[in-house]
């Protein structure tokens, strides 16, 4: 990369060079592009001070210098980016809101009727440490409900689209001051580049195109901008919109959203729906019986429960049987004898003391006759 001094951007999606291209054209700029090694093209703006750099493969683009910030935007714009929120908001009221989806069994969505939720934190610019309003429910996918957004399933994309919609709506029909900037706040990439038209829908066809309606309704109304929220970071405010789209995933709604509380009936019917879905779920979750080859009973038996183990003399040898009553003297006569040869041996300077006292270990191995005590000397 050419040594560019200054600041340095990166556009958040992958583009080719071709789009790219057209947009420093809009800019008033003539590519010409340098080709560098590992597929990098490298054009040197005339306009600004800043080269724009874009690998072919990965489709990363990278702007550097002076003035990189400025071409950074410009180009974000041009290519339909969500664009950072500026470090000072026009004067007046801000309204900042979190948005969030939730789906506890994403994993069967598509296969079986999964429950879904999204929530919406909306905070004022003057004060972030309370919330103005919480907004929450579950994922609308009866077409006929008057609540409909265009869900056709319940899933974590669906959530996180409809927790959009529903914050967009709040900010067309329910928000006390128009005309004032305002803040998305996402963690979902997927359901911003859906409401953005950056991405084409393959799925909820429905749903996305309903988002990008409300999005530009709502552009035409105040100023709107979107930005990126690491999920699950620390951030007050998402954590709080994913917890409130956790509460819409069990079938509960929140009552400070007048659309959802002027349509009180569809929505305890969404939620009544959102519950039957939960309960199906877990019982399609629960542990299946033990087989045979898993259960208990198949294991190996316990040493208590082994038959007692018989001594077979070997070929030629005489097994003389041990009285009962004299199994406890022998064992008396034999530790005598050994006790001097139990002795914890003499250690060298030079070696190490790990050297283990010698311990008589008794076990005794039942026969048809006695019980015969053994030792095993640990040497």
């Amino acid at each position: 990369v050419h040594p560019a001094s200054g600041e340095m951007g990166r556009l958040a999606q992958p583009y080719s060079v071709e789009q790219v291209e057209e947009a420093l054209k809009s800019l008033g700029e003539a590519p010409s592009w340098s080709r560098l090694p590992r597929a990098l093209h490298q054009h040197k703006c005339v306009k600004f001070k800043a080269f724009v750099n874009v690998w072919a493969t990965r489709g990363t683009v990278l702007v550097q210098g002076g003035e990189a910030p400025a071409i950074e935007r410009a180009l974000k714009e041009l290519l339909g980016e969500a664009v950072d929120v500026p470090e000072q908001l026009p004067d007046g009221c801000a309204w900042h809101l979190f948005v969030d989806g939730s789906c506890p069994a994403n994993k069967q969505a598509g296969k079986m009727p999964t429950a879904a939720g999204w929530g919406v934190a909306v905070y004022q610019s003057s004060e972030r440490l309370t919330t103005f309003a919480e907004l929450y429910g579950p994922v609308i996918t009866d077409d006929t409900s008057p609540l409909s957004l265009g869900a056709t399933c319940g899933s974590n994309n669906t959530g996180e689209l409809s927790a959009m919609g529903e914050a967009l709506l709040w900010l067309r029909d329910e928000a006390p001051d128009k005309g004032t900037p305002a803040v998305l706040h996402y963690d979902s990439e997927y359901a911003a580049n859906i409401v953005l038209s950056r991405n084409k829908a393959h799925k909820n066809v429905e749903l996305a195109k309903h988002l990008q309606a409300l999005y530009t309704e709502v552009q035409e109304q105040r100023p709107l901008y979107l930005t990126h929220v690491k999920g699950h970071s620390g951030c007050a405010g998402n954590e709080r919109a994913d917890f409130l789209a956790a509460q819409g995933s069990e079938g509960k709604f929140g009552l400070q959203s007048k659309r959802w509380t002027g349509h009180i009936d569809a929505a305890e019917l969404a939620c009544v729906a959102n519950k039957v879905c939960m309960g199906q779920v877990k019982v399609g979750r629960g542990r299946r019986p033990p087989t045979p080859a898993t259960s208990r009973k198949a294991k190996r038996p316990k040493v208590s429960e082994l038959q007692p183990l018989q001594l077979q003399p070997q070929s030629g040898e005489h097994v003389p049987s041990v009285p009962e009553q004299d199994a406890a003297q022998c064992a008396t006569e034999l530790t005598s004898q050994l006790e001097p040869q139990l002795e914890p041996k003499q250690c060298r300077e030079d070696e190490p003391a790990r050297v283990k006292k010698h311990v008589g270990v008794f076990a005794n191995l039942e026969t048809q006759q006695a019980t015969i005590p053994l030792i095993f000397i640990d040497d």
